[in-house]
């Protein structure tokens, strides 16, 4: 599924990656039109960015209370992103990507509605806008971003999670990989409350009723463990999309299937979060 394959099994990332690297890349703002709204992201550009080159895309959503600057900041004793992502680069561990943090707020939206329907924002706005300005696999017009749909993920913390499985219900015409960190679906009839299988049965039919096949997608998924607030509700959900093989295929490596679900012990955190981006993203732009 991904140019290379690798055992999916969690990794700790390793400690030096926490601190910041000799070839760094940098975060710059980025600017778009949603709904007639203004908009902000930020963008990780990798070190050695060459405008003569194309570049995969990791799109990556924040949880709640939170915004655009969050994977950028920090929080604890959590390092930013941008410091893992500069040593990972570096060392070759996956080809240089670019990560754009949006958000879902805007001034006075309900945070669980803005995060559920944020797909419909990231298709029609924020892919068009940001693949005509960056070097990316796709050009403006829309058949371009569906052929290269094997070039760009989606993934989100939290609410974030949420709006993943949004954007993997709606936009698997122009997402292949996607990666929930701390979140189930809510869309499935009862919504949270609703079981894992009746989450697993909806996304399932999501896929069918898309055209689409297992072939065409691969979800690599994070928790952090008992502790995170998130595990009550992702896990049973996760379980029973691997009792449906031939739309989730449960898998140590990524030529045998195209799901992975791990938990750590980090809880609901910026590490639980970085763990998951140092895990998935080789596996996906490797």
């Amino acid at each position: 599924m991904g140019k290379t394959y690798r055992p999916n099994a969690y990794r700790d990332v390793p400690s030096e990656y926490y601190s910041e690297c000799r070839k760094q890349g940098s975060v710059v703002p980025f600017s778009y039109k949603a709904d007639g709204k203004d908009k902000k992201a930020l963008v990780y550009v990798p070190y050695g960015f060459d405008a003569a080159r194309r570049y995969d895309v990791l799109y990556l959503l924040h949880g709640g209370a939170d915004d655009e600057t969050w994977y950028f900041r920090g929080e604890g004793e959590s390092s930013p992103l941008s410091n893992v992502l500069d040593h990972m680069f570096e060392s070759g561990e996956c080809d240089p990507c670019l990560v754009v943090t949006p958000t879902y707020m805007t001034p006075g939206a309900n945070a669980f509605e803005a995060a559920a329907n944020f797909y419909r924002e990231l298709r029609d706005c924020l892919i068009p806008a940001f693949e005509s300005a960056y070097p990316t696999y796709a050009d403006a017009a829309n058949d371009g971003i569906i052929s290269s749909r094997r070039h760009r993920a989606y993934g989100g913390f939290s609410l974030g999670s949420l709006s993943t499985w949004g954007v993997f219900e709606h936009c698997l015409d122009e997402v292949a990989y996607y990666m929930p960190i701390s979140g189930d679906c809510w869309s499935a009839p009862g919504g949270q409350r609703a079981s894992g299988e009746a989450k697993a049965d909806y996304l399932e039919n999501a896929v069918k009723s898309s055209g689409h096949g297992r072939d065409d997608i691969v979800i690599y998924a994070g928790c952090g463990g008992p502790g995170d607030i998130a595990y009550p509700h992702m896990t049973p959900q996760l379980e029973a999309m691997a009792s449906k093989p031939g739309t989730f295929c449960f898998c140590d490596d990524f030529r045998d299937g195209n799901f992975f679900y791990f938990q750590c012990d980090s809880g609901h955190t910026m590490t639980t979060c970085i763990r998951t981006v140092y895990n998935a993203l080789p596996k996906f732009f490797g």
